[in-house]
Order: C-alpha cells, then structure tokens, then sequence
C-alpha cells in the first residue's frame, strides 16, 4: 500500500525524465550512436519480463504465506482465555513461531529473486556505457562526432540510470501488487450465498409460511434439515426445541436468507422469500444470535446499532424490557460506559440482555432469539419473556431455546430432532396467560446518536535522533546472531563500490588519452574493456549476493521478533485484553514487524550501500583533483540541513501513519467479526463510511510525505549538485586556476551526478527509520508489560482441596466485583456459583484458573482445574490426519496431566 503511492510518483519521474533525456540525446547529438547504446535494453527487458514472472508466483505463496500467519494471531489473541484456561500459551507460541519461520522461507523464495533485478540493470547499464564509448570513439576519429559530443552523450547515458532502476523497481511494485490485487479479486468476484430478489415486501401484516423438504449445507453431502413445516400467523410466539445439533439455528438462519431452501420454500404474504428483496425482508427481522457480539463503543451506542437517531429515553425503554437497565446504571459511566472489545467489560447474561435491547429497539415485525437467554438465571429469563408479551402484539417471536417450559404466554413447541421437524398436528400446547397490548414509547426528546469513530486523542511528536536511537540500538542488537553475514555484505558493499567508481575512472583515461589523441591501441583498448566488462559483473554479483545475505539476516530477525512479540502477547495478564483491542495486538505482531523487516532489507543496506559508494567516489575524485574534490564536497553542509529539516517533519508525520494503520486493522477485526450483526441490522453501509473515514485520514497522512519528499528531497538536493557543477565550471574551467582536461570533467560530471543519488537515498531512508523506529516502540512497550506473574512453588498439587480466605476483587480502582469471598471445596466435591448474571460468577472462575492477578501458583495449578469458559471458542487445526476444527472442551480436556488431587 506504501509503496503504490510512491510507485506511481516513480513511474511518472522516471518515465518524464527517460523520455526527455532520450530526446535530447537522439535529436541533439545523434540518433545513431543514440540506437547503438540502447541495444542492451531489449535484453534487459526479457530478463526482468522473467523474473518478474517468477517473482509473481512467489510473492503470491508468501502472501498467502503471511495470511495463514495473521490468521494464527486473530485467532490465539481472539481466542486468550480459552488459551489461558487451558494453559496452552506456550503451545500457541510454539505453532506460531512455526509459521512465522514457515512465512520467512517463503520469504526469502521472495528475496532470491528481488534480488536479480538490479544487478540486470547494472550490467545493462555497463554494456550500453561500452557500445556508446566505443562507438562514439570509431565516430569522433572519423569526424562525425565531437569530443564534446562524445562527452555529454556519456553524460546522458548516465542520467539514464536512475530512469531505469526506477522503472525495474516499479515492475517489482506491479509484480507483487498484482499478486495481491489476485488474492482481493477472487473475494471480490466470489458469488454471493444468495441472490437479491426484486419485489419488496408488501406493506402490513403477512403470515409465516415454512414447507422446507430437506436442506443441505454446501459442501455438505447429508440434509441438516428434513420435513420441516409449520405457519407463524400474527401475533403468535413460536418456540422451537429440540438437543444440540439438531438444526435449530439452522431454520433460523434459512428465515434470514443467509441460505436458500434446498427443496422446499418459505414464503411471507404469501411470497417466496427468494423474490423479495434483501434489504427489504430483512427489514423486517430483528435478530438475537446465540453469542451475543458488542462492539467497542459505549452501551448506549451498542443498543442504537440499528437505529442510530434513537433517543436516549428509546434506548432507556428497551433496556428496561431486556431487564438490563437496572445494571447498565451499576456502570462507571452508565449508559456511556465503553464496553470494551467484543463486551469484554460485560457478563455474558449482560451482553445477551444488551443485545436483546438492541434487537427490540428496532420494533421489527418479527423477532428472532436463537437461544438468546442461555447466560440468563431463571428469575431473570421469566421477567424477559413476561416484558416480551407486553412489547406489543404485532410481533411474531421465533426462539430457539434449550428450556422452553419458561414461557409466560400461549406459546406453541416444536421439538426438533436430528434435522427432522414434526407436523403442526404433533406438536403441543401448554396454556398461559393472554396476550398483552403494544406499548407507545415516548419520541418527544429526539436527538441523533453519533455514526462516527471514537478517535483516540494525539499528540504530536518531535523528537531528535539521540531520542530515537535507543529504540534503533534495541533494533539492530537482534541482527548480533546474524554478525557474520552482515559483516561480509558489508565487506561486498566496499568492493563494489570500488568496482562501480572504477568504471568512470577508465572512461575518463580512455577519453584523454587516447579519443583526444585519436590514437587507438586495440591492446589497451581490448585490455581497457575486458576491465570494465569485469568490473561491472564483479560489482553485479556482490549486489547480488549482498541482498541475499541482508534478506536472511532480516528474515531471522523479523523470525525471532514476532515469536517474542507474540509469546508477550500470550503471557500478558488477562486484565490487558479487557482494554487493549485485539486488532491493535495483531497490528503490532504482523504489520509493525513486517515494517522492522524493511530496516534491514532497505534501510540498513541503503545505508551501509551508499556511505561506501559516497566515500568510494570522494576517494576517486581526490585521486583526480583534490582543488574540485573540496568544490565538490561543498554539498554536504546544504545536505545535512536538509535531513535535519526533514528527520524534524517527518516523525510527527509517521507516527500518525503508523497510528492510523493500526487503526484501520483494528476497525477491520472488529468489522470482520461483527460481519454477521452488521448484516442483521443492514449498518453495512454506515460500517463502510467508517472504514473510508480512517483509510481517507491514513491517506492524508501519507500524502503529507508525499509532499514532504517531493520538497525537500530530490529538488532541492538536484539543485545543490547543479550549484556545485557551476562551481567547477566557474573556478577551473574560466579562469587561470587551469583548464579542466575533457575526460576528468566526464569523471567529476559523472560522480557528482551519481553522487545525488545516494545522498537522495540516505535521507528518503529517514522516513523508513522513522518507521521502522516507531514500530519498534509500538512492539516493544508490547513486550515490556509485566507479565502474568505466578509463585515459586512448581511441584504438583498433592490435593484437590480448593479453600479461598476474605477475597476481594476490583478491575479497576476500588469498584469491588467479590466482596470479602470465603469458600471451602474438599476434594471429589461438586459446588454451584447460583447468584444471578453480572454477580461475579466468571470472575471467581477466572481468580481461581490464576488468569486474574491475586498471587496464583505456577501452571500446575491450571493444569489441575478444567474450565469451559462463557464464550465457548472452538480451535481450528488438524488431529490424527483428519483436517477441521476441534472442540476446546473435548481434545483438549483430554491433554490434563491428571495426578492425585485432579478433581
């Protein structure tokens, strides 16, 4: 995404200034000489067409390579207290670091190819350097061309060179965004579940129509439902009963459309609901799923999903009928109180009631509650149903529940098995009381509720480079396993430096002593060539080595850091992910450490690569007049201004980059997980308007580096070179200091021209230090938080005797949750926590698995005590062969070390 950007300013600089460079030299000096220098490029041209080729491929393996890794990491952290429940942190951490080395093989799969494309240029370059001197040579003996002539042609020739790199670099950009843009495709282009009908729902009371003959999943080879029929008319509640697995879920989801009927149809006045439209049906539904998701905003905000304009005194009045009013004032905020990730903050008989209210908010014609009341104690299930009968009597109440005797109205019971749902005639009645009148609710204090993101406040950052480096330090000290290759790449970096100033340095002798002579030794001139033949490939085969040993040094790096990281982020308190958003974490686990992998990959070498090519041409341009040496390093006091100025702009610029980044993946997570809500309550657009906010203040954030590098980088540091050339021009080309000898000025021309380039390259790299330095800080506060702490105490437990003394327990300040708890279990001995929702409940359970900070022991205490825990998660992987998923109550239950005191 960083590099589009700049890819396409690339791609207009190189090709503006290839194209009038080209110009110049075919009409100006000669068309001729101009064709035989460009003979190499059509060879160049295939080379890079294939390895671009084979880059596509493997850049496409090592994307899906670091998809399957951030998979991993959403699903470790999402999944955290089932991890911490079971004890399985250093398992997680085991099998992701697995797949990050798995990612970093790929990788470097990458990295063997990338680093083909400018070694092809380099030699490129060189043989079209040799054509254009040593036809230029054969016309300027035989009077068709000037020394002059000969000259600025080389000269040109050498502006070519960044053009050309810019443009290969640009194909390595296409070549990787079009194997990204291949895996975004086939999401975009994927079919969705269900088509969109074009009738909409007729005005007015319909009945409820369901014939389904069978139903079978896709993928699937067996019907998940058979015979299922039955009619809701209006007014009517319906409750649906039957064991787990049975396909009750699955009715519902069929009335939501998110399937079609296989054989069968459901119609509503008498419709089939494939002709009616999405939107419009939907409309209709107001739907509580089995687990309950929140979203990270406050209460109220949570409740007005689906009806943002709601009022406070509407949102007051639902949360009343879900019975969760009373608890959302208990609050620190009340109804302002954020609820954190997912309801984090919540019980789950509070997340469900929340839901609830959010569902009759809506005042839908028809209400769906897919066991919607499962963490609710009895008292408060029979207060839910009871208010449910006084919302009104326009609504039809589906349910799904596993107790259906509770409910406090004429409610018919289907009981479900195996996919198989009776006749009407089968089913039976239990009587209650009659049904009771829709209730008005009071619209007279409207006010709008706010759609956008809560943002975090900023603050700006400016700080000078002693303040960054001890970040930088911590950086680097993770390549000391990698000492040996670095220091050899750095060895490499010398050499070909000296290589690639030598070649000038021959061009220049070639042209004063022998062109000017016009005297031609085909010895020394064949000597003169197979010497820059062999330095351009010498210098061609280090880069490429070189990269390499830089590329595996920054995989291991990135390889070890992200195990850290993440290892961290698996042994953080479970406290933390009450208030960090699990999108944050992942951001810092892939996204920071993809970007710390580019400081050694780019920022390192670039660095090391041009401090030896700058101090290589300052040597050569010493050796061949040190007066225009002085001149000439005049540039360097206007350059460090320059990075000066901009390492001041920039960090401020970057931090809100990288902040807004991490932004985006959060919002994504949240989005991606909520998808199922966000549908049920038709917000996809308001969602969407949300994402293009964040992507659009990201957007304007890059574009102010953008305009930052486009000012104070390239044109003003051209400048400078232009002002030194003058200069050299001025004081030894006009007056009685002497005059230059043409192949010398060539040289200086040449060095000062390729001599911007590094020192453009050196201060670009500050905006990827900066980068690189803020993600180090983001990932390392990561891994300084203290972690889960536990006792000395390692040996196994002797008894299974669980005794807790005056507990008390707070999450935050002095808000007591356990209040002065005293408990005695013996050993084989089965005790019940029955207080009502929000009581404390899960709280207990989590102090006593030592996932709560209250001096637990070591692991062996988890190890002894099994816990399922409210949001039941479920682990994808593979066991014995067979690939799917594997229930966290079942598989690994079955990995306790039982001992004595096991109970």
């Amino acid at each position: 995404m960083f590099a589009a950007g700049e890819g396409v300013l690339t791609l207009v600089d190189s090709l503006v200034m290839g194209c009038a460079v080209l110009i110049v030299m075919s009409t100006q000096i000669s068309w001729q000489h101009t064709l035989l220098a460009l003979l190499p490029m059509p060879l160049m041209a295939l080379a890079i067409k294939r390895n671009g080729d084979a880059l596509h491929e493997r850049f496409r393996v090592a994307q899906a390579a670091f998809s399957s890794l951030n998979d991993r990491t959403q699903e470790s952290l999402t999944s955290i207290r089932m991890i911490k429940a079971f004890g399985l942190e250093d398992r997680q951490s085991a099998q992701f670091a697995a797949d990050a080395a798995d990612t970093g093989a790929k990788n470097m799969r990458v990295a063997r190819i990338d680093a083909r494309f400018d070694p092809t240029i380099y030699i490129a370059i060189g043989a079209a350097n040799l054509l254009a001197i040593g036809g230029g040579s054969w016309m300027v003996i035989h009077g068709s061309l000037t020394l002059g002539q000969l000259t600025s042609f080389v000269m040109y020739l050498g502006l070519m060179i960044w053009p050309m790199l810019a443009l290969a670099w640009m194909f390595n950009i296409v070549e990787r965004g079009s194997a990204a843009y291949g895996r975004i495709r086939t999401m975009l282009e994927e079919a969705p579940a269900v088509d969109d009908g074009t009738e909409a729902v007729p005005a007015g009371r319909g009945v409820l129509q369901v014939a389904i003959r069978d139903f079978i999943y896709p993928q699937a080879s067996k019907p998940s439902l058979e015979q299922v029929n039955f009619t809701l008319q209006p007014g009517q509640m319906l409750g649906i009963c039957g064991p787990t697995g049975a396909g009750k879920s699955t009715i519902l989801a069929l009335l939501q459309r998110h399937f079609d009927v296989t054989h069968g149809e459901i119609r509503f006045h008498d419709l089939p609901l494939p002709i009616l439209q999405l939107d419009s049906w939907r409309a209709r539904l107001a739907v509580v799923n089995q687990t309950p998701f929140l979203f990270s905003d406050t209460v109220a905000n949570n409740i007005a999903l689906g009806k943002p304009d709601a009022t406070q005194a509407q949102i007051e009045r639902v949360a009343q009928l879900a019975s969760v009013h009373d608890d959302i004032l208990r609050l620190p905020q009340g109804y302002e109180t954020e609820v954190g990730e997912r309801g984090v903050m919540l019980s789950g008989g509070q997340k469900q009631r929340i839901s609830i209210a959010r569902a009759l908010l809506l005042e839908a014609e028809i209400l769906i509650l897919d066991d919607a009341l499962s963490a609710v104690d009895g008292r408060t299930e029979h207060q839910i149903l009871h208010n449910l009968r006084q919302w009104g009597e326009g609504g039809r109440s589906l349910s799904a529940p596993t107790a259906c005797r509770r409910s406090p109205r004429p409610v018919k019971f289907w009981y479900c098995s195996m996919g198989i749902l009776p006749s009407e005639a089968a089913t039976r009645r239990w009587p209650c009381s009659p049904a009771g009148t829709a209730t008005c609710i009071d619209i007279s204090s409207w006010r709008p509720r706010s759609t956008r993101f809560r943002r975090r406040k900023r603050r700006p950052w400016m700080r000078s480079f002693t303040e960054l480096w001890p970040t930088l330090k911590r950086l680097l000290a993770y390549g000391s396993p990698w000492r040996k290759p670095l220091a050899i790449a750095v060895a490499m970096m010398w050499i070909a430096a000296a290589a690639e100033v030598s070649g000038p340095l021959l061009i220049s002798y070639f042209i004063d002593n022998m062109v000017a002579k016009h005297t031609l030794p085909l010895k020394l001139v064949a000597g003169l060539a197979v010497a820059y033949i062999g330095l351009q490939l010498l210098a061609a085969l280090l880069h490429y080595n070189q990269s390499l040993l830089f590329n595996r040094a920054a995989v291991g790096v990135v390889q070890q850091l992200r195990s850290d990281v993440m290892d961290a982020a698996l042994h953080q308190p479970l406290s933390e992910f009450d208030t960090q958003p699990v999108g944050q974490l992942i951001s810092r686990v892939t996204n920071d450490t993809e970007v710390i992998r580019d400081l050694y990959v780019t920022v390192v070498a670039t660095v090391l690569r041009s401090a030896a090519l700058i101090g290589a041409m300052l040597v050569a341009m010493f050796s061949l007049d040190w007066r225009m040496a002085l001149v000439a390093i005049a540039i360097f006091p206007a350059v460090l201004i320059v990075m000066i100025i901009y390492q001041r702009y920039s960090t401020p610029i970057v931090r809100r980059v990288r902040a807004w980044l991490a932004d985006i993946n959060d919002g994504f997570n949240e989005v991606i997980n909520g998808m199922g809500v966000i549908q049920q309550f038709r917000q996809q657009a308001r969602f969407g308007e949300r994402m293009r906010e964040a992507s659009y203040a990201h957007y304007l954030a890059r574009m102010q580096t953008l305009r930052l590098d486009g000012f104070l980088l390239r044109p003003l540091l051209s400048l400078f070179s232009s002002l030194v050339l003058c200069g050299l021009l001025m004081l030894f080309g006009f007056s009685a200091v002497g005059t230059i000898e043409v192949g010398v000025l060539y040289a200086f021309i040449s060095y000062l021209g390729r001599l911007n380039e590094p020192l453009i390259e050196l201060t670009t790299q500050q905006s990827m230090l900066q980068q690189a330095v803020v993600a180090g800080e983001r990932v390392f506060e990561l891994m300084d938080r203290p972690r889960q702490a536990w006792g000395a105490d390692d040996a196994p437990l002797s008894s299974g005797r669980v005794e807790i003394d005056h507990l008390s327990f707070a999450y935050r300040g002095d808000r007591l949750v356990l209040q002065d708890i005293t408990l005695d279990i013996p050993s084989r001995s089965l005790r019940g926590a029955g207080r009502t929702y929000g009581s404390g409940k899960s709280t207990l359970a989590s102090l006593m698995m030592g996932l709560l900070p209250v001096n637990p022991r070591r692991d062996p205490h988890r190890w002894s005590t099994a816990r399922i825990p409210q949001p039941q998660r479920v682990a994808s992987g593979h066991r014995d062969g067979a690939t799917g998923s594997r229930s966290a109550g079942g598989y690994l239950l079955r990995q306790r070390r039982a001992g004595p005191g096991h109970q």
